[in-house]
């Protein structure tokens, strides 16, 4: 089939990674039918936000575009050797 170039993989990853975080706060998140900029719509109660996800294997999470519109910016930055990953709540070290 159609190999996913690295940059997909990498940024499908962060997205998935994301919807799981906002689970555990029992928030709903999905992507949209169609790629408009958005890369989550996070639901909990009466309450709808677009979320625009970053992902990393970098130092730090880059992110320029002022045009863009969005409720929250979900940064991930992703460690682990290979196709590995190592995941760690924020200020904790991975194993």
């Amino acid at each position: 089939m159609n190999p996913l170039s690295e940059h997909l993989h990498t940024g499908t990853v962060g997205e998935l990674l994301i919807q799981l975080r906002l689970l555990q706060y029992h928030v709903q998140a999905a992507p949209p039918l169609k790629d408009t900029g958005n890369d989550l719509i996070a639901i909990r109660g009466s309450v709808f936000k677009a979320i625009q996800v970053k992902t990393t294997t970098g130092e730090q999470v880059r992110f320029e575009a002022p045009d863009r519109l969005f409720h929250l910016l979900g940064p991930v930055r992703l460690e682990g050797e290979g196709d590995e990953l190592h995941l760690a709540a924020r200020g904790e070290s991975p194993r």
